[in-house]
């Protein structure tokens, strides 16, 4: 079973998508590189989901949530726009796979 996980990050403005909207995100996870954060709502539903399951994160952002659940002992794929923001996950977790 494929969990797909998506979070839309609540921004101060208006983006929109366009060229630059790639490059907007770049910028972003390069000023912003550590969070340190999950969302706490996910302990709640690990119970449902079988440990080694995969699961993909779409917009996975600086990979905090990818990172947990794989410390889960999940198969985790972390995508984003932003490369800047996959190289970030794999400075922290060289394990987690990426996908642009």
């Amino acid at each position: 079973m494929c969990f797909f996980l998506a979070f839309i990050r609540k921004l101060n403005k208006i983006i929109v998508m366009d060229k630059n909207f790639k490059y907007f995100w770049d910028d972003y996870y390069t000023n912003n590189k550590n969070s340190n954060m999950y969302p706490v709502w996910i302990d709640e539903y690990l119970p449902l989901m079988k440990n080694g399951g995969k699961i993909v994160e779409l917009g996975a952002g600086n990979g905090d949530l990818s990172i947990y659940l794989k410390n889960k002992a999940f198969d985790v794929l972390s995508t984003d726009i932003s490369n800047v923001a996959l190289y970030n996950i794999n400075e922290k977790d060289s394990e987690i796979k990426t996908l642009v």
